[in-house]
């Protein structure tokens, strides 16, 4: 069944660049226009939901042993490696890009960097992978100095209302952090502590103890915070506990 999965997913996300107008399959990725853009399949490449995606099929390698799980993910983030420095130059040449590339060139969201950063920083860390650290450190640099935060530093929004917490963004921006403290040997220190820190910090607003749920969304002008606890974006804070005690010392203070 798992097999099956793997054979639709192959089909329904290819890794070529195509003309938007014509169809036509582009190979010369020097010579690209606007016009230029990956094709497209039922899935996008670089969406949050492939981030996961990307993760979920190199566990699945590790826990079947089949290759052709992680061969899945390194085709993609090698071809995503290869084409994104010549949509780089379509951008600053044109002016406009591929929206899909633009997600990639310029994040604007944890949406847009941290579930795809995350799988990139674990297969970079594999022997014989892609270069994927053009395409890491422009995430980071994202996540680490762009990303908006609280006054303690919390990711956080200006959407739908100033100052929001949602419990989507523990996953979308705590385990690439933490994973980087893998991947930067001489700042493990100082990712470890910022991951630990984002995740105590997300749990202390909106943890619900009683529950042992989170609430989904928090916003900081309120004088009450009502807790909906949607199941999804529980999945994601139970699988950013997870992601985060994976590369955490048992010792950890």
């Amino acid at each position: 069944d798992v097999d099956r999965v793997l054979r639709y997913l192959e089909k329904n996300t290819p890794t070529r660049v195509v003309d938007k107008n014509t169809g036509k399959v582009i190979t010369d990725y020097a010579n690209m226009t606007a016009d230029a853009q990956l094709e497209r399949g039922a899935f996008r490449l670089a969406s949050y939901e492939w981030g996961v995606t990307y993760s979920a099929m190199l566990a699945a390698a590790e826990a079947t042993g089949d290759q052709a799980y992680y061969k899945y993910v390194t085709d993609r983030f090698q071809f995503l490696a290869e084409v994104a420095p010549h949509f780089r130059k379509v951008l600053e040449k044109y002016g406009t890009v591929d929206p899909q590339m633009k997600q990639i060139l310029t994040p604007h969201a944890l949406d847009d960097a941290g579930a795809v950063c995350a799988a990139m920083v674990k297969v970079q860390m594999k022997k014989n992978s892609p270069e994927l650290k053009p395409l890491i450190d422009n995430y980071m640099d994202f996540i680490v100095n762009k990303e908006y935060r609280l006054a303690d530093g919390t990711f956080a929004r200006t959407r739908p209302q100033h100052n929001t917490l949602w419990l989507d963004d523990m996953f979308m921006g705590i385990p690439a952090v933490a994973q980087m403290s893998y991947y930067d040997k001489e700042q493990k220190d100082k990712y470890l502590a910022e991951a630990v820190r984002q995740f105590l910090q997300f749990a202390d607003r909106m943890f619900i103890p009683e529950k042992g749920l989170y609430r989904h969304g928090w916003v900081e002008s309120s004088s009450d915070h009502p807790a909906f606890c949607w199941a999804r974006a529980n999945g994601w804070a139970m699988l950013t506990a997870c992601e985060l005690l994976d590369v955490l010392p048992e010792d950890y203070p």
